[in-house]
């Protein structure tokens, strides 16, 4: 028994007044309710706008009903739709060429066969495909079509009313021309076709346009034959090429899974990875091959905008983050909430970047023991480069799965090249949204490793192992010097300053290994001789944080950037690297150290401190080694994300609110444009009051002065102004 799916169509509006294609047989009513379609696979809410409309297509699978698979019938009936009445090349079909090509099959279900709440949904004009029970057999399909043939509409309005005429698709003998009655005149003999089209958007020129011809005329009803159907069959019969593009599409992410050994528990996620910006925003999703747009427009259903009543209302906002982001209204905090299949790739690249970031890292990290941290950043930044990454990319094929209004065979291969680097990345962000930090981050580490080996097998050989090689060389890391520590005159001392430390700020994620929280908070300048280099003990190799400093950057990375994609769920990507930006600084971090006592057992130079330097950025870097230290110890992200949550996540609000990302002159400007957008605001060179040597600037608001501020260069002093000024008009 052939096993296929039901093609399950719903559209947000209701035609009430629209009655179905039904056929009478037997004292018996067949409703058309969409199609089967044989060869096919299930397939999650598909959804396209249609003249302003949203419709969902879903795949969902079931079993043909016994002894009504008629092959023959099916094909003619097929040809009659798709290509007779429809026109639609097969070309556009992906996936119904070939013997074992996918196959419509119409379903036209019994009346007497349905409970009410099916026979509700089988008569509601804006769903198809879920009714129940037995089938209208194909060859009396064929007979009806037939029989319809060889009747006029003229004929048709001597036995019926006008209205029962509405929405049938007839044709002109003469040029077998097809199109759908909208409205009738009995008494002068005519029909009337009212086609709506709207010709897609584009933003690319590699993008193809499709026009629609607007049509409205009449026709002679003794000259229009009837076809049998209405416009719903027409309907969700022209959303085929829309449907077996998508198919197509899941069919090749299928087989890419299949090939690295990917499974995801939300599929739309790796979708998304591969959804170009451009694809949605010259409205591909909803753009048909120009027969099926055609076939809308003159036999389709018209379709029509909901009323605004309809429109659903945002909730109200719960949380003090979502209440500051809902009180900006610039194009920063823009609000995107498309349907999971319509996602572009940004949000997950974001994060996928992030990921690359610490995949480099360890691998530098653990694999080139001997090398300084300026050379562990030299060969991360070369590993995920555009230029490194896009290669890959492209030669792993990456660019044949991009959604796109570009034509990756003929656009510039640098633009390609980049599209196909974003997708690698934001599918590393998919597999971290769909296992979660320490999960993802090891399928992370597991796919990269191996399109590394394919792509370059010696830099696969030098630098990547499997995860557990990987545990294993971190071990051998942090175990390296714990003989010399535990031998050290100083390491009871060392041992008891570490305990306070951890008894003192009990947030602060412990280290079971003394001598790597020494090595976390030994600075540079902590060596001969600067220090009494006998007395005091110094870890080996560099003696410093530095190269852990260099991985726990890129652990707060991740983390921090897993945290902002799960608290703005709304907004664009460029926000999330702003919010970042500003929330990682080294002044805040510093500040954070500070507070959690990192200052106070830093270990640096007798020199440095004889000189009371005490940087945020020294305190910074401890502050991301210790974070490193901690990774490498659990092998796991959670205790970070853990101590961030209750040192750095609190501060989001606020840095959001005052948008710390933008420097004091770019706030006033922001602030003045949202209460007076006409203000004329200048910053001038002006003389000191003190007549110092420092440069001076005012600040002149509509004509009239606002503040004056002084620094050692004219940057400074501007910032300077604009943030006085900000105090004095009352600005956060």
């Amino acid at each position: 028994m052939p096993v296929g799916v039901v093609m399950q169509w719903t559209a947000e509006v209701s035609l009430e007044d629209m009655e179905k294609t039904s056929i009478i047989v037997d004292d018996d009513e067949y409703i058309f309710d969409g199609f089967f379609l044989l060869g096919a696979d299930a397939m999650p809410p598909m959804e396209y706008v249609r003249s302003g409309v949203k419709c969902t297509l879903a795949l969902v699978p079931q079993e043909l009903p016994p002894h009504q698979y008629e092959h023959d019938a099916m094909l003619s009936f097929e040809q009659f739709v798709l290509w007779q009445l429809l026109r639609i090349p097969i070309s556009e079909l992906p996936g119904f060429q070939g013997d074992r090509g996918m196959h419509l099959y119409p379903r036209f279900v019994s009346r007497k066969d349905q409970t009410p709440e099916t026979l509700r949904q089988v008569t509601a004009s804006h769903r198809l495909g879920f009714g129940i029970g037995a089938l209208l057999p194909l060859p009396a399909l064929l007979n009806h079509v037939q029989e319809s043939s060889s009747t006029t509409a003229h004929a048709f309005m001597r036995t019926h009313s006008e209205a029962r005429l509405r929405y049938h698709v007839v044709s002109t003998r003469s040029k077998q021309d097809y199109f759908r009655i909208d409205s009738a005149n009995a008494f002068l003999g005519q029909v009337y076709h009212e086609g709506r089209g709207r010709q897609p958007t584009t933003a690319s020129p590699t993008c193809a346009t499709t026009p629609v011809e607007k049509c409205s005329f009449g026709q002679r009803a003794s000259e229009c034959y009837l076809s049998g159907l209405k416009a719903d069959v027409i309907e969700i019969a022209t959303a085929l090429p829309l449907l077996t593009r998508t198919l197509a599409h899941r069919r090749q992410l299928q087989s890419l899974q299949a090939t690295w050994g990917l499974s995801f528990q939300t599929p739309a996620l790796c979708h998304e990875a591969f959804l170009h910006v451009s694809y949605i925003e010259c409205g591909i999703p909803s753009a048909n091959c120009a027969p099926a747009i055609h076939a809308r427009v003159r036999l389709g259903l018209p379709l029509s905008r909901p009323s605004l009543s309809s429109t659903k209302k945002r909730k109200t906002p719960m949380s003090e983050l979502e209440s500051i982001v809902d009180a900006h209204d610039d194009r920063d905090f823009q609000r995107m909430d498309p349907p999971p299949y319509l996602r572009s790739y940004g949000r997950l690249e974001f994060l996928g970047d992030a990921a690359l970031s610490l995949v480099a890292a360890c691998a530098t990290f653990l694999r080139l023991r001997a090398a300084p941290e300026g050379q562990l950043t030299t060969m991360r930044a070369s590993i995920v480069s555009n230029d490194t990454i896009g290669e890959m990319a492209m030669k792993l094929g990456l660019q044949h799965l991009v959604l796109s209004a570009y034509d990756v065979t003929t656009a510039p291969v640098k633009l390609v090249q980049k599209i196909a680097a974003d997708c690698l990345e934001a599918l590393l962000g998919a597999l971290l949204v769909d296992l979660g930090l320490d999960e993802g981050m090891v399928a992370v580490r597991a796919l990269f490793s191996g399109m590394v080996k394919a792509y370059d097998p010696e830099l696969h050989e030098l630098l990547f192992l499997s995860e557990d090689a990987l545990r294993a060389e971190a071990q051998i890391y942090l175990d390296e010097d714990a003989a010399a520590f535990q031998a050290h005159p100083q390491a009871a001392w060392l041992l008891s300053q570490k305990t306070k430390f951890e008894a003192a700020h009990a947030t602060v994620p412990r280290l079971h290994r003394p001598h790597v929280w020494v090595r976390a908070l030994t600075h540079k300048s902590f060596w001969s001789p600067s220090i009494d280099h006998d007395a005091s003990y110094v870890p080996s190799g560099p003696g410093n944080y530095e190269r852990l400093e260099f991985l726990g950057d890129a652990v707060l990375d991740i983390v921090v950037s897993y945290h902002l994609w799960s608290a703005f769920p709304h907004q664009h990507e460029n926000l999330l690297s702003k919010v970042r930006s500003a929330l990682v600084n080294n002044a805040r971090l510093g500040h954070i150290g500070a507070a959690h006592g990192f200052e106070d057992v830093i270990r640096l130079g007798t020199t440095v401190v004889a000189n009371g330097l005490r940087l945020p950025a020294v305190i910074a870097d401890a502050f991301e080694a210790l974070l490193a230290a901690s990774f490498l110890e659990n092998w796991s992200l959670l205790p970070v994300a853990s101590f961030l949550q209750d040192a750095l996540f609190p501060l989001l609000p606020e840095v959001v609110r005052h948008r710390e990302w933008l420097s004091p002159r770019q706030r006033l400007v922001t602030y003045l444009r949202k209460v007076h957008p006409t203000a004329d605001v200048i910053f001038q060179t002006t003389t000191p009051t003190d007549k110092s040597t420092q440069h001076a600037i005012a600040l002149v608001l509509d004509g009239f002065l606002v503040c004056r501020a002084s620094a050692s260069t004219k940057d400074l002093a501007t910032e300077r102004a604009a943030t006085k000024a900000m105090q004095l008009l009352g600005f956060p």
